[in-house]
């Protein structure tokens, strides 16, 4: 029988206010307990979680510790009297959790198992993902009711008057000038960037039934969470699928201008 090998491991907690008990695990460390044994780090391959928790986290310094750790542990053999010093130097917002133990044959696949289970867990789907539309749809209708054309203009549209019976997609906002049906739909991708393939895939199909039963052209903006940045793939993949589809793409701090934009056009 292959000898087990035990490893400590702990994991590193973003604790934005200390004095809670409220943090998000976001890296885990890894050593081998055996002399110049195996020393690994593994963050999160996406960083959505802590966002939708706390927007404000500094995602560079956060990028630049893992390069950090991972030289130091490469470039000592004393790592546990490294980590230590380390540990020192961490930032007010920026805790290690109790060292745990793990016995595995490998190295790698000790961090990899552990890293499944616990790093790597999706964001669940279900009733506290559409806070980000929420907030959006709340802008939306700011802009809208300081433009004083909210009453105006048509809401939770059912696609499937359109496409196919059963299409549970509903458009949240249409308003219908010179001839054009202009639809604005809420889209959070920092918490789901599964929901741009559906309004994609929808959108062909929604623009041909308009132009059947309306004998109008269709004009789709999605309304995006603000401060989205393109130098992440998922979210880069995202709002490519949803340009490559035709649907233009604003953030939500440019509702101000559309609804003003809105209300000329409506009041022409």
């Amino acid at each position: 029988m292959p000898e087990l090998k035990k490893f400590d491991y702990f994991f590193l907690r973003y604790v934005p206010r200390p004095t809670m008990d409220d943090y998000v695990t976001f890296g885990l460390v890894m050593l081998e307990d055996a002399p110049n044994g195996f020393a690994g780090v593994r963050f999160v391959k996406n960083w959505r979680r802590l966002l939708c928790a706390h927007p404000e986290a500094d995602l560079e310094y956060l990028r630049f510790l893992e390069q950090d750790i991972r030289q130091r542990l490469s470039d000592t053999t004393d790592t546990k009297d490294l980590l230590a010093r380390m540990e020192d130097c961490f930032s007010g917002s920026i805790q290690t959790s109790p060292y745990k133990q793990y016995l595995a044959e490998e190295p790698q696949a000790a961090l990899d198992a552990v890293a499944r289970g616990t790093l790597d867990i999706p964001l669940a789907v279900g009733k506290a993902q559409p806070g980000g539309k929420r907030r959006i749809l709340r802008k939306i209708q700011a802009a809208f009711e300081a433009a004083g054309i909210w009453r105006m203009i048509q809401k939770n549209i059912p696609a499937e008057r359109y496409t196919y019976p059963g299409d549970p997609l509903k458009i949240d906002v249409a308003y219908r000038p010179n001839g054009v049906i202009k639809m604005l739909q809420a889209l959070s991708l920092e918490a789901n960037v599964d929901a741009a393939k559906a309004l994609a895939f929808s959108y062909p199909q929604l623009v041909a039934g308009i132009a059947s039963k309306e004998k109008a052209e269709t004009s789709l903006t999605a309304v995006v969470d603000d401060d989205l940045s393109r130098h992440d793939p998922e979210i880069d993949f995202a709002l490519g699928t949803l340009e490559r589809t035709g649907i233009a793409i604003a953030v939500a701090a440019e509702m101000p201008l559309i609804a003003e934009k809105a209300r000329q056009e409506l009041r022409a």
